[in-house]
């Protein structure tokens, strides 16, 4: 079954606008954090550039970036690989979600406009894309912050976080991030830091409780 996505991409490849290999970089990123592609899948460079009318050049340019964000892994010979996210991956992502994301908070909070907040409010009440709701919600506060290192070092981070909901969907929860708006609308950074960092630990806590109630930690 052919994406939405592939179809907008097709129709931009053809009236020449963005390049084509961004365009299949972002079609192939979005779904893979929605769980369209799943992990162990392997991407042939053929098969995408059949599916989108390409030659292999921009495929490969759109899998070697995919490679570069740790979403893919090169196989020899074979193509590229979905790669599959282990516990303690995830568990380190959550320290340096603590680390991180907490001051991107901070400063979102010196930053943040009505309308931005009004964005994030719609983005957790009424998404255009569930699956894709937290991903989002959490890459906006990043953008907010207006750290460009920050933005692009937590953007890795927040991609394993997401893939984790799309294993673990009963995980997702807005209330948590509810509490992170009303904190940024304070305009207290120091309030924002402390939503957010409540927030991870009862993420991470959530989620460290229901592999031990399945009785392992496989992702």
């Amino acid at each position: 079954m052919v994406s939405k996505s592939s179809v907008r991409l097709k129709n931009n490849l053809h009236t020449g606008k963005p390049r084509a290999a961004d365009q299949i970089h972002a079609t192939l990123k979005e779904e893979i954090l929605s769980g369209e592609i799943s992990s162990g899948d392997l991407l042939s460079e053929n098969d995408i550039a059949a599916r989108f009318e390409v030659s292999r050049t921009p495929v490969r340019e759109a899998l070697n970036q995919l490679a570069c964000e740790g979403l893919v892994q090169v196989l020899p010979q074979r193509g590229h690989l979905v790669r599959t996210i282990s516990f303690s991956e995830i568990m380190e992502a959550f320290r340096l979600r603590e680390l991180l994301e907490v001051e991107a908070a901070g400063e979102a909070a010196h930053n943040i406009t009505d309308q931005e907040l009004e964005d994030l409010t719609l983005i957790m009440t009424n998404p255009e894309d569930t699956v894709l709701a937290n991903y989002k919600f959490h890459t906006a506060i990043a953008h907010i912050s207006g750290n460009r290192l920050l933005r692009e070092t937590l953007e890795e981070i927040l991609m394993l976080m997401q893939r984790m909901i799309v294993i673990h969907p009963t995980l997702f929860d807005p209330n948590p991030e509810l509490k992170v708006i009303e904190a940024l609308a304070t305009r207290d950074p120091d309030a924002a830091r402390s939503a957010m960092r409540a927030h991870i630990y009862e993420a991470r806590d959530n989620l460290v409780n229901s592999l031990n109630r399945r009785g392992n930690h496989k992702m």
